[in-house]
């Protein structure tokens, strides 16, 4: 038997080592035709999961050129689009996808109609999206929030006890529910509504509401059962954590609700402090110096209310007894005429305010 030299042997190996080098680099390349054939948008797909979304739209696009049908391109064009921030655009490339929407897609497209203020279109996705997942807490508040620009109350009620029951939704759909009982006025099962809420979260991190809403609300309704103390603990307990106008007013109503007259007038001249504008603090003022017979004091206040508020029935009103007291007959006429005038036009029955700061005036 002959044996190769060395040298030959060293030749063969290296013979088959470019071999399987060859063959490696045609199977390669095969490989990423085949895959390329198999799934054109690849190089798209890839690209969005790096995040590199415009050149994912980029590419999405130019396969769209060439194949205007395809279904998977129009996709991942829609969600780079998402995720640049341009839901209208988006939204001509989602029609073009086809059947082919996740629930994430179906959220992202709603949410598009949400931003274009297409409640009923975000309202129909909303529908498929709980379909598919029914305790998508997003969906539900989300839904809940166009129901509510409807007065749709009934169904926030409905969609606030679903969230209630799902694992991460407790918050808002008690917060929710709070709000559907607000507005119906059923007073205190809205005060056991944001009670609970102030039980699972002390500090209204992940309350959705903003918060001087919140405790405004929540005050509010105590004040109409009658439960002035207690909401003045809760105003108290807000504005040690920000003071606003409106919250140090409604803590004047509470003292005056309990006949602490110098401490509400207190308040209501640091809510005026806090914001000229607060009409319902000058509104109280001008009663107080009405009660005082102080009558041009009153007259000042009432004419800051009118020129806030040209349309304040109550502002015309202090005008014409303030005037009247003053012997100011013709003024105190033309006042009294507005302030009719004023009462008729709003005199058709309200339905879904809820409690406002006029229903406890004193």
């Amino acid at each position: 038997m002959i044996r190769p030299s060395p040298t030959q042997g060293k030749a063969f190996a290296r013979r088959k080592i470019l071999a399987a080098i060859l063959i490696a680099l045609i199977v390669g390349i095969l490989g990423s035709a085949f895959w390329f054939l198999a799934d054109p948008n690849s190089k798209s797909r890839r690209a969005y999961e790096r995040g590199q979304y415009e050149l994912a739209l980029r590419v999405a696009i130019d396969r769209l050129l060439q194949r205007p049908g395809d279904e998977g391109a129009a996709l991942i064009a829609a969600r780079s689009l998402i995720k640049m921030s341009q839901p209208a655009r988006a939204e001509l490339y989602f029609r073009r996808a086809g059947k082919h929407l996740s629930p994430d897609d179906l959220q992202d497209r709603a949410y598009g109609f949400v931003q274009a203020g297409d409640a009923e279109g975000a309202s129909t996705l909303y529908h498929e999206l709980l379909s598919v997942r029914p305790e998508d807490p997003l969906a539900l508040k989300r839904m809940a929030a166009i129901e509510m620009s409807r007065q749709n109350w009934p169904e926030v009620q409905r969609l606030a006890d679903r969230l209630v029951k799902t694992p991460t939704g407790r918050i808002a759909g008690e917060t929710l529910s709070g709000i559907a009982s607000h507005v119906k006025r059923r007073y205190r099962e809205a005060v056991i509504r944001f009670e609970r809420v102030l039980e699972l979260d002390p500090d209204l991190n992940e309350m959705p509401l903003p918060q001087p809403r919140f405790w405004s609300d929540l005050a509010l309704d105590l004040m109409a059962d009658g439960r002035s103390d207690e909401a003045r603990t809760y105003l108290l307990r807000a504005i040690r954590r920000a003071e606003t106008a409106e919250l140090t007013e409604l803590l004047g109503l509470s003292y005056y609700q309990q006949g602490s007259i110098d401490e509400a007038e207190r308040c209501w001249k640091r809510a005026v402090e806090l914001d000229p504008q607060q009409r319902d603090a000058l509104l109280e003022l001008g009663r107080l110096a009405l009660g005082r017979r102080q009558w041009a004091d009153a007259i000042a206040h009432f004419d800051r209310v009118e020129t806030l508020d040209p349309d304040s029935a109550e502002a015309a009103y202090g005008l014409a007894q303030a005037h009247r007291q003053l012997g100011h007959d013709e003024e105190s006429r033309r006042y009294q005429d507005r302030s009719a005038q004023l009462r008729r036009l709003a005199s058709k029955p309200r339905t879904n305010q809820g409690v406002t700061r006029s229903d406890i005036s004193p």
